[in-house]
């Protein structure tokens, strides 16, 4: 065999190798991307899936202050019923003040009477 033969031999073995790495390392690398995309699959659903939690809690959450917010109002309400039940109380305990007020000024202010002029 002549070294040109050798030679050649060598490096089609070479090349052959060579290409079973290749093609190994091309195997490896679909076997690798197949998992990728299956495992970006799973998180996209998983996000979608999440995503639409969370709308459904602020969802909720907007129905929560909106029920809170009318509860509130009829505390208010109630507690400004309340207040003007108690000043009407006051009032009315007050309301003949000003008549009683006059009467006492005219008996304390009232001028005093004249005395009559005694004669000598």
């Amino acid at each position: 065999m002549s070294n040109d033969n050798v030679m050649r031999d060598e490096f089609r073995e070479l090349r052959e190798h060579m290409n079973r790495g290749f093609e190994e390392s091309k195997r490896r690398f679909e076997e690798s991307d197949r998992r990728f995309d299956a495992m970006m699959t799973f998180m996209l659903a998983r996000f979608e899936q999440m995503d639409r939690r969370f709308d459904e809690m602020a969802q909720q959450a907007t129905q929560r202050h909106a029920e809170l917010l009318a509860e509130l109002g009829q505390h208010t309400r109630a507690a400004a019923e309340a207040n003007r039940a108690d000043l009407r109380v006051v009032d009315d305990q007050y309301r003949d003040l000003p008549p009683r007020v006059t009467k006492l000024e005219e008996t304390v202010f009232a001028p005093k009477p004249k005395k009559r002029a005694q004669r000598r």
